[in-house]
């Protein structure tokens, strides 16, 4: 299980958020679009998402619903 899955579009404010998360000891995921974050979450799992609303393809709110039906 993932302990936290980034989901950003942006790749450089999802790269650096999770290198500052890495530092203390997390594993964690980045996902650039809502697509990849529900495979991420399918495959793996996470104890923490962190999502950004507005993402190409499915939005956040969209991710989130999917998300919270588990």
């Amino acid at each position: 299980m993932l302990d936290i899955i980034i989901v950003e579009d942006n790749h450089e404010i999802g790269q650096l958020l999770a290198d500052f998360i890495r530092k203390e000891k997390y594993i964690v995921s980045v996902a650039k679009d809502g697509e990849t974050a529900l495979s991420l979450f399918e495959q793996y799992g996470a104890k923490l998402v962190i999502l950004d609303l507005m993402l190409p393809g499915i939005d956040g709110f969209a991710v989130c619903s999917k998300i919270r039906e588990t």
